[in-house]
């Protein structure tokens, strides 16, 4: 077998059922979150990229690899998964979207005060901040809540 047919036969244990396969892709999506959250701490030049020495250190090298492997890693499993489950995870994307619709009361943050304008679009006020948004957004400066 190759790599590639191995990996894949992992990734069908790991989509055993439904639920198991949705718990296994927030794993994967969280260590390619951890990996990118390494990889944004280099400095960057003015133009936002990293500088050639920067990229030079082992350091480096090792955090674009983590982030490289795990972004391929979850590629390859939302492949597996989605072929697999497909009219399953339309539907929690569905029950999800469904869960956030806007109810008069903003999901954002705890400063913000939601209002639904006329043409049907949902904003919210930082009181905090001063800066509107969308209310699925928030303002970027407090964690969320649900």
């Amino acid at each position: 077998m190759t790599p590639k047919q191995i990996r894949k036969a992992a990734f069908e244990a790991m989509t055993a059922n439904f639920k198991s396969a949705i718990v296994n892709q927030a794993t994967l999506t969280q260590a390619l979150d951890e990996a990118s959250e390494a990889l944004s701490k280099y400095p960057k030049g003015e133009m936002g990229l990293t500088p050639d020495h920067v990229k030079a250190t082992p350091q480096w090298q090792s955090d674009k690899r983590a982030f490289e492997n795990a972004m391929k890693t979850l590629r390859e499993f939302n492949s597996v998964m989605l072929r697999k489950y497909k009219k399953e995870y339309r539907q929690h994307m569905a029950d999800e979207r469904a869960a956030r619709k806007f109810d008069g009361k903003c999901k954002t943050c705890v400063h913000h005060n939601a209002t639904k304008w006329n043409d049907g679009l949902s904003q919210s006020w930082c009181d905090v901040h001063k800066k509107a948004t969308d209310v699925r957004d928030g303002c970027g400066k407090h964690s969320s809540i649900s």
